[in-house]
C-alpha cells in the first residue's frame, strides 16, 4: 500500500513538472521582447525554434532546481521534528520487595488479608529534545485506575492525599492522578530519562475471591491530545488476585 501510494505521488509530481513547463514556456515565448530572447538574439541565436527550445530547457532546469531545493527544505524540516519532537517513552512498573511484577496474590490470614506496598516507577525517555520540555509544561500526568468495589488503595503515607500541591491525588476514590513530571526541573537539553515513584498501599475489601486489576492512561492538566501524540507508553496493568476463605 506504501509503495502504490509513494508511486501515485511521484507520478502526480511529475505531471505537474511537466504542466509547469509547458505553461511557462507558453507565457515567456508568447512574449518576444523577453530577457531570454533577447540574449539569444546578440549571440546569433534567432531562429524561433531553437529560442523555444533553449527557453524550455532553461524553464526545466530552473524548476529542477527549486525542486531539489524544496526536497531539501522538507528533509531537514522531517530532521527538525524527528531530532526535538520525536514520541517519548513512558514506562510504567509496579516493583514489591526491588522486584518487578505483573500480578499480586492475597491469601487470607487467620481470617484478613494483610496490606502489600507497591512501587509504582514511572520513567520517562526523551526521543525529543524537546517534547520533555512540553510534557512540563502541559504538565504531564499518570492516571492509574483501579476497582473500589474490590480493592482499597492508599498513599503509603495517606495524609499526602490531603494535600492539594501534592504530585500524587486521589480521585473520586477509585483512580490515582500523578503529576509525573512535578518535580522535574527545566535546563539544557538533557536526553537523560527522568524517574520518578510513588508508593501505594493496597488492601483487598473483603474476604472474597475475587480479581481485579490496575491500568492507567496518559494524560495532562493541559492538552491532552498533545501529550499523546508524543507520547509512546509502554505499560502493563498490574492483575490483583484475591483467595477466598476457607
Amino acid at each position: 500500500m506504501k509503495k502504490t501510494i509513494h508511486d501515485f505521488i511521484n507520478k502526480t509530481i511529475s505531471i505537474i513538472i511537466t504542466f509547469a513547463i509547458t505553461l511557462f514556456t507558453a507565457i515567456i515565448s508568447s512574449n518576444n521582447t523577453n530577457n531570454v530572447y533577447n540574449f539569444l538574439n546578440r549571440h546569433g541565436y534567432s531562429d524561433p525554434t531553437i529560442q523555444k527550445v533553449i527557453l524550455s530547457a532553461i524553464i526545466a532546469a530552473a524548476i529542477a532546481l527549486l525542486q531539489a531545493v524544496l526536497g531539501l527544505l522538507y528533509k531537514a524540516v522531517l530532521w527538525i521534528i524527528k531530532s526535538y519532537f520525536a514520541r517519548s517513552t513512558v514506562e510504567v512498573n509496579f516493583r514489591i520487595n526491588n522486584e518487578n511484577e505483573e500480578s499480586i496474590k492475597f491469601e487470607p490470614v487467620g481470617g484478613e488479608y494483610e496490606e502489600k506496598q507497591v512501587e509504582i516507577e514511572l520513567k520517562v525517555i526523551p526521543a525529543g529534545k524537546i517534547s520533555i520540555f512540553i510534557f512540563k509544561l502541559l504538565k504531564l500526568q499518570m492516571e492509574i485506575f483501579f476497582n473500589p468495589q474490590i480493592i482499597d488503595i492508599t498513599l503509603l503515607n495517606d495524609q499526602e492525599w490531603l494535600n492539594q500541591n501534592a504530585s500524587t491525588r486521589i480521585s473520586d476514590n477509585e483512580s490515582i492522578c500523578i503529576n509525573v513530571l512535578n518535580n522535574y526541573r527545566l535546563g539544557g537539553f538533557s536526553m537523560r530519562p527522568y524517574t520518578m515513584t510513588e508508593n501505594i498501599v493496597i488492601l483487598p475489601k473483603r474476604i472474597k475471591r475475587d480479581t481485579a486489576y490496575i491500568d492507567f492512561r496518559v494524560t495532562s492538566a493541559i492538552g491532552s491530545g498533545i501529550c499523546i501524540a508524543l507520547c509512546d507508553p509502554n505499560m502493563k496493568e498490574l492483575n490483583i488476585e484475591c483467595e477466598g476463605g476457607k
